[in-house]
């Protein structure tokens, strides 16, 4: 979707948004390696929004894990303006 044509009640990440998504990814895979962290498996767990499962998905692609756990008890507070 286009920047110029958003959704107000769930809005997709911006291309600005990806790019902070893409480099999250990268320095917590940096931190991991730097610390000699390791997992038998990294999951990524996210709220149901759009812009957050955009965002968990480049993170775990930074991974190198295509494992995103959708979590409907994680959210945030829902407005009136949500509903007009």
């Amino acid at each position: 979707m286009p920047e110029n044509q958003c959704n107000e009640v769930d809005p997709p990440l911006t291309v600005t948004g990806i790019e902070q998504a893409r480099k999250t990814g990268r320095f917590v895979k940096k931190y991991f390696e730097q610390t000699n962290m390791q997992f038998g498996q990294i999951v990524v767990k996210t709220s149901p929004f759009l812009r957050t499962v955009m965002t968990a998905s480049h993170i775990a692609a930074e991974l190198g894990t295509n494992k995103v756990v959708v979590d409907s008890m994680v959210s945030e507070f829902m407005s009136n303006k949500m509903f007009e």
